[in-house]
C-alpha cells in the first residue's frame, strides 16, 4: 500500500475450488475484549492455472483506514468456517512513535540455509522485509511456480515465531525474470 501505517494487503491461495472468500479483521485489543470482528473486505480473486498441480485462485485485498502502529487480528473464511488466522501489525506514523525495523537482503532462494538466515530475523522483530530480488529463482517460468511456494512457506514460519505477519516487499531480479 501507498502507506503502510494505514494500509496494507492481505493475500491468500485457495484451490479452484473456492472463488469467493471473505476477510474478517479488527484491532487485536476489540476482538479480544468482545470477540467479534467488525470489518470485513471480499478480496479479488486472480485464477493461476499453471498446471493440475499447481493450479489454484490468488485472493488479495486491500485493507484501508486502518490506525497507524496498531496491532489487527484477522480470520479468512470460506466454505462456511474460519480457515485461517493471524495477526499483522501498522507502521508507525511519520512521527514515529517507534523506531522501525526494516530488513533487507536478496538473492534468498529457500534452502535450509535460507530458513537459517531467516530464523535469525526473530529476534529483530521487524516491521518489514524487502526483498531485493532473485527472491525464488523461478527464473520467470510458470512451470516453477513451487519455487515460490517453498519461498513463502520460510516466511509462514518466521510469522509463526513472530506471532504476527510481517509484509514482505519483494523486487524482481534476473533470476526471477528468466534475464
Amino acid at each position: 500500500p501507498e502507506d503502510g501505517s494505514k494500509s496494507t494487503f492481505i493475500n491468500a491461495h485457495t484451490s479452484l475450488e473456492t472463488e469467493n472468500i471473505k476477510i474478517y479483521y479488527d484491532v487485536l485489543k476489540n476482538y479480544e475484549e468482545t470477540e467479534v470482528l467488525e470489518r470485513v473486505s471480499q478480496p479479488v480473486a486472480y485464477k493461476f492455472d499453471v498446471e493440475a498441480k499447481g493450479a489454484r485462485y490468488v485472493h488479495s485485498a486491500y485493507i484501508g483506514d486502518l490506525t497507524e502502529n496498531t496491532e489487527y487480528y484477522f480470520e479468512i473464511h470460506y466454505n462456511g468456517q474460519k480457515q485461517f488466522s493471524n495477526k499483522f501489525r501498522t507502521l508507525p506514523s511519520k512521527e514515529m512513535e517507534r523506531d522501525l525495523v526494516i530488513v533487507s537482503g536478496g538473492d534468498v532462494s529457500s534452502n535450509e540455509r535460507a530458513q537459517q538466515m531467516t530464523d535469525n530475523l526473530v529476534p529483530l522483530r521487524p516491521d518489514v522485509i524487502f526483498i531485493d530480488g532473485d527472491a525464488a529463482y523461478d527464473d520467470g517460468m510458470a512451470s516453477c511456480y513451487y519455487s515460490y511456494d517453498t519461498f513463502f512457506a520460510m516466511f509462514e514460519k518466521l510469522n509463526e515465531k513472530l506471532g504476527y505477519m510481517v509484509p514482505l516487499v519483494i523486487a524482481a531480479g534476473n533470476h526471477d525474470l528468466g534475464v
